[in-house]
């Protein structure tokens, strides 16, 4: 991860790649769990992780999950 995009990250935001980078599937259900979170602030998390290109998107509804799109 480039140290433009790392500076676009909050902590949490930089958890969450650290996870994914070590091959972690992150749901919304899990961030809310881990990090304190409601379900609208791990959305956004997320909808910035797809935006910068770290993250992908798997599956649909319940069953959306989101994995590393990049080796950082």
């Amino acid at each position: 991860m480039t140290p433009a995009v790392e500076a676009k990250l909050n902590e949490r935001q930089g958890a969450m790649v650290s996870l994914l980078v070590q091959g972690e599937v992150l749901t919304s259900r899990r961030c809310e769990k881990e990090f304190g979170v409601t379900r609208d602030t791990a959305s956004r998390d997320f909808s910035l992780l797809l935006e910068l290109g770290l993250a992908t998107k798997e599956g649909q509804g319940r069953s959306t999950r989101y994995v590393l799109a990049v080796k950082t």
